[in-house]
């Protein structure tokens, strides 16, 4: 999906996707962050991602989302 749409608009898109972090907690190791993604100025995502901590730092282990109309 993405190829297709770098295919037909090889100038980019016309618009910005923005993301404002509402919250992070971090215990030890783990941590979660809830995301606000805007785009055209309205709230299109909430995104809670779940991180850990490892050798290399610290990787996304998961991830839900809820899309508002």
């Amino acid at each position: 999906m993405v190829e297709a749409r770098k295919a037909q608009n090889p100038a980019g898109p016309e618009f910005l996707t923005t993301a404002d972090i509402i919250e992070i907690d971090i215990t030890a190791d783990a941590a979660m962050a809830k995301l606000d993604l805007i785009r055209n100025e309205k709230r299109i995502f909430t995104d809670y991602l779940l991180f850990y901590k490892f050798d290399e730092g610290w990787r996304i282990v998961g991830k839900i989302y809820h899309r508002l109309p």
